[in-house]
This record gives C-alpha cells, structure tokens and sequence, in this order.
C-alpha cells in the first residue's frame, strides 16, 4: 500500500526546478531513502505543483541520482547509490 505523507501547507509559485528536487531527494532521504506513493501525493508532501514534481523525478532518474518504479501502488522512488 501507499505510504501517507503529510502534506507541505507552504506552496511555491515560482521557484527553481533545483528547489524541486533538493525537496524531493530529502523527502525521500527522510524516509529512509524509498518512498513508495503516487507523485500526487509526493508533490503535495512537497508543496510543489505535480507537473514540477514529475518534471524533477525524471531529470534526476536520467542523471543517476534516483531510480523510479511505477506501479499500480504509486511511483517507488530510491535514492541511487
């Protein structure tokens, strides 16, 4: 099943996609390093819009630094070593 993450109150306008994914990588770093959830409910743990959130989960899977799996429970998201 999903984990539940609290959301974040504190909504971001307009701010760089790096705040996007250092928000993520310490969500999930704060989780043990997996977190396995929708991205609709990670972006709003995160305060970020799902489009940002989204956007960043798949530059940094290309870059190496996560490793993504969707599945019918949600996105299963670890830092890579």
């Amino acid at each position: 099943t999903p984990e539940h993450i609290a959301p974040n109150p504190h909504r971001h306008a307009t701010v760089p996609q790096d705040a996007v994914a250092a928000a993520v990588l310490g969500l999930i770093a704060s989780r043990g390093g997996t977190v396995t959830a929708p991205q609709r409910t990670l972006a709003t743990a995160v305060g970020f819009p799902l489009s940002r959130v989204n956007s960043a989960l798949h530059r940094m899977a290309a870059a190496g630094q996560i490793r993504l799996d969707i599945g019918k429970q949600g996105t299963a998201i670890s830092i890579a070593n």
